[in-house]
């Protein structure tokens, strides 16, 4: 390993700029300076791979002002740039990106990649907790990347010392080993360590939203738990609407007292739940208090804002009154209710504004807003483990950082109803970056009449994450139920491949035209788009072809021949064997014909 270091005492007048040369890199400093010293190290881990570290002091009299790291990186053999919060799935492109990251919000992480879904550079910020802006843009007059990395950028209490590590990766790996390795690195942090996943979080679940929204009448809820146990699924996830009685406009105007007024006998319907066989998880909002909530007037003074679209004040988690409450609330619904985890949603909301006192006074026991949230959320997990030990706790995109692994276990994409493409990058994206977090799809629903080739594409674009549902199962077509039956049974049987086999998602300029996942005994390959050509299995692989697209031409290239023949069984998408024959992988290329929607099983040389 290589090293060296700078250190430069500041003391310039406001917007100024700053020129470092070390490493292979030059970094300007831009923004206000003022009072501030900095030290910057580089070390090279390995040829490509370097980390930039910058200690910067402060003398500790007034808060940091924002300040930008930036520098350029030249587009050579670049297609598109992948971030985990794509504006439009539509456009994975290069002119302008920029985002912020934050404990409850994203990931610090921005990677360049080319045509051979091969990382170009990549870079990424050991800071999770506070915001970081990262951003990206194409510079017009040299082909160069404008890189950046933006501190400080909102309010925050005064600060003596600041250490972020950038880390830089321009190793010509797959961007999925890349993306991987950052995960890891992140994992690797103090203060990082993602929870342990239980075995239910990898399982598919139901859920209520897209179905019924804020209207559970218990029956028809429980009428859907015994089908859906009976088609795959282990869980029901019961989301917003069973602590209101109001559906209509007001959205969270009585949010905040979590009694059940829709549902009065709560544990009975945990109890009719269980007795279907499925887990039960119960939705809440972390931090809106509504303004006809009981308890709205106990928390007084203890707002970080208000919110007018949502009707409600949003909790301040630097009083400790706040998150003893909060903690409290969803302990009482495991022990009162016997829920077996939750959909915590809205922790976003949670955030400084111009107005936000930053001193940890008149109760507060905090000043950095970030820090209670970490406080807050890590002590939610560990109270909740220790009643319940495998506590189920899901995030939904963008609440997806490497310091969310730690307050929960499961990580679902944002909502994109009816959205298969959507859907599938949206997985995909959180794949690559939360390592053994169990990913999950946004619902999948369907109009009741699609033709059920169609409707499958809804599921076989989430195959490599948990599949969620969330249709009328009792309202659905019989070829619509076979087909969920079908497609399910065939997700369980190649769980462990699907999610945790060595994961492939081609061309993510193209929105994952095809993706793979495999081991040493089998390999399961999709194909969403156009006539690819499938990379086919070793000798020693079973593989599985699934046909996402409306063609039914399958085309695989043998980069092994075999004289011995295989097992070809080809199945429609309700699961009918339409056709069994024996074949040898003996040619360069292999046709197969596999209807839309349908599945080709070759299986394992003997």
């Amino acid at each position: 390993m290589v090293a060296s270091s700078l250190f430069v005492p500041l003391l310039v007048l406001a917007n100024a700029q700053e020129i470092i040369k070390i490493g292979d890199e030059e970094f300007t400093l831009k923004g206000d300076l003022v009072n501030l010293s900095y030290e910057v190290e580089h070390q090279v881990l390995e040829k490509g791979l370097t980390y930039y570290i910058f200690r910067f002091v402060s003398d500790g009299k007034s808060a940091p002002k924002p300040l930008e790291i930036l520098w350029k990186h030249p587009l050579h053999h670049v297609v598109a740039l992948w971030t985990p919060e794509r504006e439009s799935f539509e456009k994975p492109g290069l002119w302008r990106n920029r985002f912020r990251s934050r404990a409850p919000t994203n990931a610090p992480v921005v990677a360049l990649f080319g045509h051979d879904n091969e990382n170009r550079y990549t870079y990424a910020c050991s800071d999770a907790l506070n915001a970081v802006e990262m951003s990206a843009y194409v510079d017009e007059y040299s082909g160069s990347m404008k890189c950046g990395v933006g501190l400080f950028m909102e309010p925050q209490p005064l600060i003596e010392e600041y250490t972020l590590t950038l880390r830089i990766d321009k190793r010509n790996h797959k961007l999925v080993k890349t993306l991987s390795e950052v995960a890891q690195w992140w994992e690797s942090l103090p203060g990082y360590r993602p929870s342990e996943v239980p075995g239910h979080a990898r399982l598919p679940m139901y859920s209520t939203w897209y179905a019924f929204h804020q209207d559970l009448p218990v029956d028809e809820v429980v009428k859907q738990c015994e089908m859906a146990k009976q088609l795959g699924m282990e869980s029901i996830i019961v989301d917003d609407g069973w602590q209101t009685i109001d559906s209509l406009s007001y959205w969270y105007v009585y949010t905040g007292d979590w009694k059940p007024v829709s549902i009065p006998d709560m544990k009975g319907f945990v109890d009719r739940v269980h007795g279907t066989g499925l887990k039960f998880l119960l939705w809440y909002s972390i931090p809106f208090m509504g303004l006809k909530a009981e308890n709205f007037d106990r928390f007084k003074g203890k707002y970080l804002y208000h919110s007018d679209r949502h009707h409600a004040s949003v909790l301040d988690p630097r009083f400790p009154e706040v998150r003893d409450y909060l903690i409290t609330t969803f302990k009482n619904a495991i022990i009162d209710w016997d829920v077996d985890g939750f959909k915590l949603d809205f922790i976003d909301r949670m955030y400084p504004t111009e107005e936000t006192v930053q001193e940890a006074i008149s109760g507060r026991d905090y000043a950095s807003v970030n820090e209670a949230i970490d406080r807050l959320m890590t002590d939610i997990m560990e109270e909740l483990k220790r009643v319940k030990p495998n506590v189920m706790i899901e995030f939904r995109q963008a609440y997806i950082g490497p310091l969310m692994r730690k307050y929960g276990n499961m990580f679902r994409a944002g909502d994109c109803p009816n959205g298969a493409i959507e859907n599938k990058v949206k997985v995909l994206d959180l794949r690559m970056i939360s390592g053994n977090t169990a990913v999950h799809s946004d619902m999948i629903m369907w109009h009741r009449d699609e033709p059920v080739e169609a409707a499958a594409l809804q599921l076989l674009n989430v195959l490599y994450s948990v599949p969620q549902v969330s249709v009328k199962l009792d309202e659905i077509h019989e070829p619509h139920k076979k087909m969920l039956a079908f497609w399910l049974s065939f997700w369980r049987d190649h769980q462990r491949t699907l999610l945790d086999g060595e994961l492939m998602p081609y061309n993510p300029e193209m929105n994952y035209p095809m993706v793979s996942a495999e081991t040493e005994e089998k390999k399961i390959t999709t194909v969403y788009a156009g006539e690819k050509i499938i990379p086919g299995p070793t000798p020693g692989q079973a593989m599985f072809v699934v046909n996402a697209t409306p063609g039914d031409k399958v085309l695989l290239k043998v980069e092994q021949k075999e004289k011995r023949a295989r097992k070809a069984l080809i199945y429609t998408v309700t699961g009918e064997l339409i056709k069994e024959e024996k074949v040898a992988l003996d040619k360069e290329f292999q046709e197969f014909r596999v209807p839309p929607s349908g599945l080709l099983h070759l299986t394992k040389l003997n």
